[in-house]
C-alpha cells in the first residue's frame, strides 16, 4: 500500500459533474494497492498511520503536534492505482498495482476500516473506485508525504554502489595479467610457497644460471597469474609482491609488457 497524504485546506472529487466526495480542513489521501499486499496488513497499518500521523499544531500552537482524530478534521479517501507504475521506455506500466477485482474488495474493507478507526472524532469520506475523477485541492503549506506500507516494492530505490578505490580510476586490464618474478636462489622456495598461499596460480618455473638482472646469480623465472581479472588483479600482484619481501613496486607501471620496479633482491614484470 502506498498512500499520499496531503494537508488540506479543502478537497473534493468531482465524476461527470458531480461532487461524489468533499471536505474542508483535514487530509486528502491517494491510495494506491499493491499486488504484493498483503489486505489484513496492509490496512491495519494504513488506517492506524493516517488516523495517527501528527500534521497539524495543537491548542497550545505546537507544530506537528496533532492527528486528524486530536483535531477533529475531515478524511477524504481516493484510490489511484498508477502510484504503483514504473516506466517501461517512456510508458507507464502497472504490473506492480493489484489487480481490479482483488483492488475493489481491498478498497471497501479499507474504507470501512477507516469509518471504524475514527471513533466519531472525524469525518471519513471518498471518491469513486475506478471511475475517471476530477480531484480538486487546496494544500495548506504545502505538506505532502509518501508513506509505504509493508510489502510495498520499492519502485526507485538505487542499486548500492561500492565507493570508488583508487585502482578504479585506472584502465581496467582484461585479459588478467600474467607475472614474470625473477628470484635469487636463496630463500625463493618460501617466498614462492607464501604467494600460492595468496592464491597466486604457478604457471612455469625455470632456472637462469646467470640472471643479468640479478647481477648475473643464479635465479628462479616464475610466470604467475593472479585471481580475477582487470585492475583487482594487479592491486593482488602488488600485494603478493609486498609480501614476498624486498619489493618496491611503481602502482603506475601495471600494463602489458611494462616493467615494475624492484630495487631489491626481486624483479618482476606484467606481462
Amino acid at each position: 500500500m502506498r498512500l499520499i497524504v496531503q494537508r488540506v485546506r479543502s478537497a473534493s472529487v468531482t465524476v461527470e459533474g458531480e461532487v461524489v466526495g468533499s471536505i474542508g480542513r483535514g487530509m486528502l489521501v491517494l491510495v494506491g494497492l499493491a499486488v504484493t499486499d498483503d489486505p489484513a496488513l496492509a490496512i491495519e497499518w494504513g488506517v492506524r498511520k493516517l488516523l495517527n500521523l501528527r500534521l497539524w499544531a495543537d491548542a497550545s500552537g505546537k507544530a506537528w503536534a496533532s492527528s486528524v482524530l486530536q483535531s477533529g478534521l475531515d478524511v477524504l479517501l481516493v484510490s489511484q492505482f498508477t502510484l504503483h507504475a514504473v516506466l517501461k521506455g517512456n510508458n507507464p506500466d502497472f504490473r506492480l498495482a493489484m489487480g481490479p477485482e482483488a483492488a475493489r474488495a481491498m478498497w471497501s474493507q479499507f474504507v470501512a476500516a477507516m469509518e471504524a478507526g475514527h471513533k466519531g472524532k472525524c469525518r471519513i469520506t471518498q471518491g469513486r473506485f475506478g471511475a475517471m475523477m476530477d480531484v480538486a485541492l487546496v494544500n495548506d503549506g504545502p505538506v505532502t508525504i509518501q508513506l509505504d506500507g509493508p510489502a510495498t516494492p520499492a519502485l526507485s530505490a538505487p542499486p548500492a554502489v561500492a565507493p570508488p578505490d583508487k585502482a578504479s580510476t585506472l584502465q581496467p586490464l582484461d585479459p588478467p595479467p600474467s607475472v614474470l618474478l625473477l628470484l635469487p636462489m636463496a630463500g625463493a622456495c618460501s617466498r614462492v610457497a607464501k604467494l600460492e598461499r595468496r592464491g597466486a596460480q604457478l604457471l612455469n618455473v625455470r632456472l637462469v644460471a646467470c640472471c643479468a638482472e640479478l647481477g648475473s646469480r643464479p635465479a628462479l623465472a616464475i610466470l604467475l597469474r593472479p585471481p580475477g581479472s582487470g585492475l583487482a588483479a594487479v592491486s593482488a600482484v602488488l600485494a603478493w609482491l609486498a609480501c614476498a619481501g624486498n619489493a618496491n613496486i611503481d602502482e603506475g607501471m601495471p600494463c602489458g609488457g611494462a616493467r615494475a620496479a624492484t630495487p631489491g633482491d626481486m624483479k618482476a614484470f606484467f606481462l
